[in-house]
């Protein structure tokens, strides 16, 4: 079964109101997650990923006039992604499978998803 730690962060994440970009957690155990770093800046985001780890992040999009599909009434967007380092062990990444839908659960509601490997 699968522990959140920190599970406050997520809420002061939200009430940001696009102030904090986006937000990470990670496994602190084989079935603990724990929030790991937040931030604004897609370089320091990146930065924060590991090779060999397994994180989750919520990561906020803000949209303007300009662009495409534009409403007023939607300027953010949350996207969930889920990051597999590329030296993850196959074993690991079956493993951390089965954690996906409680991981998903905590961070909705959001608009999209990406898996990122």
């Amino acid at each position: 079964m699968l522990e959140i730690q920190d599970s406050h962060k997520i809420l002061t994440f939200r009430d940001s109101k696009g102030s904090t970009p986006w937000i990470i957690y990670g496994y602190i155990d084989p079935n603990s997650i724990v929030f790991k770093a937040s931030g604004e800046g897609v370089e320091d985001m990146v930065e924060k990923l590991k090779d060999f780890e397994i994180a989750y992040m919520l990561v906020r999009c803000q949209y303007n006039e300009n662009d495409t599909g534009f409403q007023s009434d939607a300027r953010t967007k949350d996207v969930f992604i889920t990051w597999i380092g590329p030296r993850v062990p196959i074993l690991e990444k079956g493993k951390k499978t089965s954690h996906l839908g409680g991981v998903k659960a905590f961070f909705q509601p959001y608009h999209a998803e990406i898996t990122a490997i």
